[in-house]
């Protein structure tokens, strides 16, 4: 399967904000969101880069800025919803996203990259304002499901953290992440329970790594010749919970040099993974300490 952005977020306590020309407005009780036009693209690469703003009032007082290259409320031009997925849902203004029965403002923001950066920004927006955080996406979209059992919604975004990784960006692997609303952090973080899962039948598991075993890359020269779905399927089963499972999937999997099975273990999981930003959750997942990066490991 396939998180930083740059968001420049400031808070204010009163004052009014100069206005840009024609901005949409949306409302939400005593909450005004406006939200300026797009900005027309950069004429070249040393143009200066594109602004828009978002801006959140209530009686007339300026709460919060949020600006960046693009900028919308979520479900709007900027979302990438997966329209196939129809597990996805767009939460509307003031929907409760958290399962607290708190009305939330979901903020996205694009950086402007060739596939570089999406960030979400919450808002909450009862009695009290106040923000909830960022869910970064990076690389990636953000999508929210409801899932069985989870008060609120459930935001799905991907680990970026092996794109390019023994791959072009298109080929590279990015294991979904699940985070729910933690109300001791009071924002969305990686949630274990919804992350454990059982692992597929013995069966399919054989099938996968048989299919794996003869793919032509194994026969091309130099160090791309292990192919992404190898390690697509080993980190599936290791963000949920099922290491022992990887490595045997790796032994059955692999048809390269023996020599360098072991190597390419230690690579992916003693190294790449250990640099992820969830590993000290992946790694009580599966019982194992949070270690840092082996000493030994490839320079980024």
């Amino acid at each position: 399967m396939r998180p930083v952005g740059l968001v420049l977020l400031a808070l204010f306590v009163g004052g009014a904000t100069a206005q840009a020309a024609a901005p949409t407005v949306r409302t939400f009780k005593d909450y005004r969101i406006e939200i300026d036009p797009v900005p027309p693209p950069a004429a070249n690469a040393d143009s200066p880069r594109p602004h828009q703003e978002l801006r959140i009032l209530s009686a007339g007082n300026v709460l919060a800025r949020v600006a960046n290259e693009r900028i919308d409320l979520y479900g709007g031009g900027l979302t990438d919803l997966g329209r196939k997925d129809r597990r996805n849902v767009v939460p509307a203004l003031g929907a409760d996203v958290t399962g607290t029965g708190m009305p939330v403002a979901v903020v996205e923001t694009y950086d402007g990259g060739a596939h570089c950066c999406t960030t979400l920004q919450l808002f909450a927006l009862g009695p009290e304002f106040r923000p909830l955080g960022a869910i970064h996406g990076g690389n990636y979209p953000v999508r929210f499901r409801r899932i069985k059992g989870t008060p609120g919604l459930v935001a799905v975004i991907y680990d970026e953290t092996f794109a390019y990784w023994m791959a072009s960006f298109a080929d590279s692997v990015a294991p979904e992440v699940l985070l729910a609303y933690d109300p001791a952090a009071d924002d969305f973080r990686f949630n274990a329970a919804l992350m454990r899962r059982p692992p597929p039948s013995a069966k399919a598991l054989k099938a996968e790594a048989d299919r794996i075993r003869r793919d032509a890359a194994w026969k091309r020269k130099g160090e791309d010749n292990v192919p992404p779905a190898l390690w697509d399927r080993m980190l599936a089963l290791i963000y949920s919970g099922q290491a022992p499972l990887a490595r045997d999937f790796l032994q059955r999997a692999w048809a390269g040099k023996p020599d360098d099975r072991a190597g390419f273990w230690h690579d992916l999981v003693e190294c790449q993974l250990r640099r992820s930003i969830y590993w000290p959750d992946i790694a009580p997942l599966n019982g194992w300490p949070a270690d840092k990066p082996a000493t030994d490991c490839p320079k980024d």
